[in-house]
């Protein structure tokens, strides 16, 4: 594509797809509708971005800065990104990965619709966040806290991870796997015991 530059525009009702484009930032624009694919493109800054309604797609892009971003409505996909912080975002929809990516804090983030991978992530503080709806993998990562956690609506798994504290877990919906961590386990069957 030729387009260098998207002016004035405030607002995509739809997909976004910049690979291959000349654009280096998204100006004005506050609100993508559909999907936002970053992927092989030039953006290094997502600038007044608010919302992205559909899945967001960072793999290896060369995006840093978060900006003003909020929500994310479906996956967001962190792997081998340069993004080191979720900054303002305080949800995702649906699943978010973070395996392989620069991130070390989640920032704002209160809840993850989906999923949660944090296998081989950086990700060492899980913030504000208080809710995963699926399952959440801990293992091969640097979280040794779940913090603010509360539920998890899916599987949770902890083998192989660096899970020392439950912080404030309460329930864990479908199964838990506490690999070796049998002293997680305890804890965890002890605050079921009490509710």
């Amino acid at each position: 594509s030729q387009v260098t530059d998207l002016g004035n525009l405030q607002s995509i009702g739809g997909d976004a797809d910049f690979r291959r484009s000349q654009i280096t930032d998204l100006g004005s624009v506050q609100s993508i509708g559909g999907y936002a694919y970053f992927v092989g493109s030039q953006i290094t800054d997502l600038g007044s971005l608010q919302s992205i309604g559909g899945y967001a797609r960072f793999v290896g892009s060369q995006v840093t800065d978060l900006g003003n971003l909020q929500s994310i409505g479906g996956d967001a996909d962190f792997r081998r990104s340069q993004i080191t912080d979720l900054g303002s975002v305080q949800s995702i929809g649906g699943d978010a990965d973070f395996g392989n990516s620069q991130i070390t804090d989640l920032g704002s983030l209160q809840s993850i619709g989906g999923d949660a991978d944090f296998r081989n992530s950086q990700v060492t503080d899980l913030g504000n966040l208080q809710s995963i709806g699926g399952d959440a993998r801990f293992g091969d990562s640097q979280i040794t806290d779940l913090g603010s956690l509360q539920s998890i609506g899916g599987d949770a798994r902890f083998g192989d991870s660096q899970v020392t504290d439950l912080g404030s877990l309460q329930s864990i919906r479908e199964g838990a796997d506490f690999g070796d961590k049998q002293n997680l386990k305890e804890e965890f069957n002890r605050r079921q015991s009490e509710q």
